[in-house]
């Protein structure tokens, strides 16, 4: 499976699956049986778009979205490693939206999140 919200749009909510032809069969049963009201207004959209783009115009665009989302990890690393440096460690990641952090001597992190991060207007996301 695959989402096209970071790439085209987030408010989108359109994803796409590739695989044998007996598994997307069933995946099409299955989703017909429990999406109701998908919004084909997004469809025809993303359909035209791509069309219009073409399998060129789409790996430009998507080009020019990675490199966005690489300059955005890019600050965020490097502001971790302005304020968080022997505080936490963490890995860059190569893809992804997320920077995993693990608080050094903080085994529990539930009540910090919770409690002391949502107090002060700051959002973590426990893993």
């Amino acid at each position: 499976f695959d989402s096209l919200s970071k790439l085209i749009s987030s408010g989108i909510r359109i994803g796409f699956a590739t695989g044998p032809p007996k598994l997307i069969e069933r995946l099409s049963f299955h989703t017909q049986a429990t999406n109701l009201h998908n919004s084909g207004v997004s469809q025809i959209m993303v359909s035209k778009l791509l069309d219009h783009w073409g399998k060129r115009g789409f790996d430009e665009h998507a080009n020019k979205v990675a490199a966005f989302y690489c300059r955005r990890r890019d600050v965020l690393l490097a502001a971790a490693e302005r304020h968080l440096t022997g505080l936490a460690t963490w890995s860059a990641p190569e893809a992804g939206m997320f920077l995993w952090l693990k608080l050094n001597g903080i085994d529990d992190t539930k009540s910090l999140i919770e409690d002391k991060a949502a107090a002060a207007n700051v959002l973590f996301v426990p893993g």
